[in-house]
C-alpha cells in the first residue's frame, strides 16, 4: 500500500541522515559521538512532540511531525511505531487548529490523521488505540459537516466497541470514549454524568498501566484528570477540581492546560 508524505525527498536526506554503519575505511574522528539510534530519534521526536502539546504550540508540534515523518521514510511504511506518532501527531494539530478556528487546515490535519490510522489498523489489526482515535477523529468530521452525524455516530460507536473488544484494560482508549461522551447529546448516551464515570475509571487504568517499552504510548493520564477537573468545576465541586489538577501536574507538571485551569481556581 502506498503512502504519500507531504516533504521534498532532497530536505528529509539533508534533515535525517540516514541510519548506517561508517565502512571500515571511513576515517572516524577519536572524539565523534555515536550516532543517535533510531529508537532515541523516535523518543526525541515524540517528547517534542509532547513538550509543543504540552505548552499548546503549534509550531513545535509540527516541527515533532516532520521529524516523525523523516524517520518514517527512512524506516519504511510498515513502522508502526512511527504511523502511530505520525498519525498522533495530526490529532494533536486536528484539536488545536479546531480550537482556534481554523478550519481549513484542521480538516487538512484530520485528513492525513485519518489516512495514518486507517494504514495502522491494517497493519496491526490487534491494535485498540488507532481504532479509538480514529473513532475520536470522526467527532471533528460531524462538526465540519454535522449532515453526517447519523452515519459517523455509528461508525464511531462500532469503532470504540472494537477498540474496547481488543484491549478493555487500555486507558487511553477507555479515556477517548470519555472524551467523545462529553460532547455526544445525552439522548445518546452522553454529556457529563455519562462521561463522569469512565473518565474516573480511565485514571485507574492509568494508575495500572506500567509499559517497560520506552517507544509505547504513555500519554493521557493527565489530560483525562483535567478533564475531570472541569466537569467537578462545572458542578460547583471544586475541592475535587483541585485534586484531579493537582494529581493531573503531578503525573505531568508541563501540562499547560491543567496549570491554567488550577490558576482559575486558585
Amino acid at each position: 500500500m502506498k503512502i504519500k508524505y507531504a516533504f521534498a525527498a532532497a530536505l528529509l536526506v539533508v534533515a535525517f541522515a540516514p541510519f548506517s554503519e561508517p565502512s571500515a575505511s571511513a576515517a572516524v574522528p577519536r572524539d565523534a559521538s555515536p550516532s543517535p539510534s533510531p529508537e532515541s530519534r523516535i523518543l526525541q521526536a515524540r517528547n517534542r512532540l509532547q513538550e509543543g502539546w504540552d505548552d499548546w504550540n503549534a509550531e513545535t508540534m509540527r516541527e515533532a511531525r516532520d521529524q516523525i515523518l523523516g524517520l518514517l521514510l527512512q524506516a519504511g511504511p510498515k513502522n508502526a511505531d512511527l504511523l502511530y506518532y505520525a498519525g498522533l501527531s495530526e490529532y494533536r494539530l486536528t484539536v488545536h487548529a479546531f480550537s482556534t478556528g481554523e478550519t481549513n487546515e484542521a480538516g487538512a490535519a484530520l485528513g492525513r490523521a485519518k489516512k495514518y490510522f486507517e494504514d495502522l489498523m491494517e497493519l496491526r489489526p490487534g491494535w485498540s488505540e488507532p481504532y479509538a482515535l480514529q473513532a475520536t477523529l470522526l467527532g471533528f468530521d460531524i462538526a465540519l459537516n454535522p449532515s453526517l452525524g447519523m452515519e459517523l455516530g455509528m461508525k464511531t460507536m462500532n469503532l470504540f466497541s472494537r477498540a474496547e473488544r481488543q484491549e478493555p484494560e487500555n486507558p487511553r482508549v477507555r479515556y477517548l470514549k470519555a472524551a467523545s461522551l462529553l460532547y455526544w447529546p445525552p439522548e445518546f448516551g452522553g454529556g457529563a454524568d455519562n462521561a463522569l464515570p469512565l473518565l474516573q475509571s480511565a485514571v485507574e487504568l492509568f494508575d495500572k498501566d506500567k509499559s517497560t517499552d520506552p517507544i509505547k504510548p504513555s500519554w493521557g493520564k493527565e489530560e483525562a484528570l483535567t478533564m475531570l477537573a472541569g466537569i467537578f468545576k462545572q458542578k460547583g465541586e471544586k475541592d475535587r477540581a483541585l485534586a484531579c489538577l493537582t494529581e493531573a501536574l503531578a503525573a505531568n507538571p508541563r501540562y499547560g492546560l491543567a496549570r491554567r485551569m488550577l490558576q482559575e481556581l486558585q
